[in-house]
This record gives C-alpha cells, sequence and structure tokens, in this order.
C-alpha cells in the first residue's frame, strides 16, 4: 500500500490557498485529490469558500475544485507560480462550484 500523498503549503492569498506536492515517496496529490481536500478541509488550512491551486511534480498549476466538503475534480489553471495561478484562475471561465 503506497503512503496517503502529501504536500506543503506554498502560497495564501484571499480567496486561494496554493499547494505543492512534498515528493516524499507518498502519492501524488494528483492521485489522492480526495483525501488532500478532505484532510485540509477538516484541518480548516482550507476553508469551503478558497479555492485550492495545487503544483504537482512536474511543476504544473492546476485546481482541485471542492464544495466546501469534498473533491468535485480537476480544472486546468496553467501558470509558473503561485501569483500567476490565481492571476490565471481569476480571470479563467466559470466560477467555482
Amino acid at each position: 500500500m503506497r503512503l496517503a500523498a502529501e504536500c506543503l503549503l506554498v502560497g495564501l492569498h484571499a480567496d486561494f490557498v496554493g499547494i505543492a506536492d512534498a515528493n516524499r515517496g507518498g502519492r501524488s496529490i494528483t492521485n489522492d485529490p480526495e483525501r488532500v481536500v478532505t484532510e485540509l478541509l477538516a484541518a480548516q488550512q482550507l476553508l469551503p469558500h478558497q479555492r485550492l491551486l495545487y503544483r504537482d511534480t512536474l511543476g504544473r498549476w492546476d485546481e482541485l475544485a471542492h464544495n466546501g466538503r469534498r473533491f468535485t475534480g480537476f480544472r486546468h489553471i496553467g501558470g509558473d507560480s503561485f501569483v500567476d495561478a490565481v492571476r490565471r484562475a481569476r480571470n479563467a471561465q466559470g466560477a467555482h462550484p
């Protein structure tokens, strides 16, 4: 059995939280999104109204969409930094579910 995903908090910006894979041999955020979202919400490191952006092991930024209780899907964001990903997410079509 592989270990649960480990992530590092890399940014906070108003309505956004940014995380990145810890790369310690466990599952990646991409392969364990349900657990990542559930645990961040339970620990109040992610609030129900905040959007969750993440940098994967390849350095790509995307969003783990959620409804304030659970993971609901992936959303492509792009960007070369957390600040750039926030800007792109704000300008992207479609509101947070």
